[in-house]
């Protein structure tokens, strides 16, 4: 099982775009709930990409049912259950900005697993003038399991090939998500070698159970000259476990571009529950690696996405003492999980 899986995506898709009266986007999906029960949705977040204000039109958002009469693609059924206006003069409705809406019309309550629509759309005033607006959502990825976004033009749906990028603000302040989605305000990259301020980054982490990994990814982009290291540090951040250091040369690539390498440690290490550990890039040479992440506007937004939220961003210089993580950053790298100690029964682990 790898956590977060080996999916790395350096910039919003663009292709979410309502221009004209009448057509709406949707994220659709499984709710998920941080308590795995049923919670009250009271707002909503997600980013806007290029938006053009011509007219002065304004929004509607709109949690809906998916409709069990059409389809598929699946779809919202287009009745607005609970709504809350975006106004023209919205100092978060502009481009390439994070907004999280002021309260819903009423709470929705909802089931974990529940099949939910979240629509964005002009108002009842229609598209004003020559104004458009683009919904950002998480370019294509091969993990996409039955959530993501739909479009509605020229009175016909359709599914994009894209992954929901939402957020969902409970009654209670806890945050949820749709599954496989992404919550993140922000992508970004960073170039580092030897002699850069920092030289390392990582992604901290803790696990909360005894379990056993064999392998780890790192989104980079590395040219033939970049070579560099994947390393698993113990606890004290110093020391690579036995076997924890993958060393590579940058030949042995399968590609420069922007994309997750995956590499084999030397055997299966252990983690304890509960402990710090950092998976690290480390670079070996002067050339420039670059490497990528994503950033959410609040801590807690974290929660919604694959992995752990305690899966956060580090970095050091000279091997010297790492910087305290960043709560609101997640690196592009992760783990292999192949095995969980079965508390109930001993030491017996289970899994691969």
């Amino acid at each position: 099982m790898w956590m977060p899986r080996n999916q790395l995506v350096s910039a919003f898709t663009t292709s979410g775009l309502i221009d004209a009266t009448g057509e709406k986007f949707a994220f659709i999906g499984p709710v998920w709930t941080p308590s795995y029960g049923t919670k009250s949705i009271r707002k909503v977040g997600f980013r806007f990409g290029t938006v053009v204000k011509a007219g002065g039109s304004a929004l509607t958002v709109s949690l809906q049912d998916v409709d069990t009469a059409n389809g598929p693609p699946y779809r919202p059924d287009e009745t607005q259950d609970q709504t809350v206006a975006i106004a023209n003069a919205n100092a978060a409705f502009v481009s390439n900005t994070w907004i999280q809406t002021g309260n819903l019309s009423a709470d929705r309550s909802v089931a974990f697993g529940e099949m939910l629509a979240i629509v964005v759309e002009f108002d009842g005033g229609g598209r004003l003038g020559a104004d458009s607006v683009i919904i950002n959502a998480q370019a294509a990825s091969v993990f996409q399991h039955g959530a993501g976004v739909v479009l509605k033009t020229g009175g016909t749906w359709a599914l994009l090939n894209v992954n929901n990028n939402v957020v969902l603000e409970f009654s209670d302040g806890t945050i949820g998500g749709l599954l496989d989605g992404w919550t993140y305000s922000g992508l970004g990259t960073a170039n580092i070698n030897t002699g850069s301020t920092p030289d390392e980054v990582a992604l901290e982490f803790q696990v909360p159970w005894q379990c056993q990994v064999d392998a780890a990814w790192v989104g980079v982009s590395a040219a033939a000259a970049a070579d560099y290291q994947i390393v698993l540090y113990d606890s004290d951040g110093n020391t690579p476990f036995t076997n924890g250091t993958i060393t590579v040369d940058a030949n042995q690539q399968f590609s420069t571009s922007a994309l997750p390498n995956l590499r084999l440690f030397g055997g299966v290490i252990q983690l304890e529950a509960n402990t710090t550990y950092r998976l690290a890039l480390k670079p070996t040479t002067a050339t420039n690696i670059a490497y990528y992440y994503g950033d959410v506007n609040t801590a807690s937004y974290l929660g919604p996405l694959d992995g752990i939220a305690s899966f956060l961003f580090t970095s050091r210089t000279d091997a010297g003492a790492w910087a305290a993580a960043t709560t609101t950053r997640r690196p592009f790298m992760g783990l292999r999980f192949v095995g969980f100690h079965d508390t109930g029964g001993g030491a017996h682990f289970f899994g691969g």
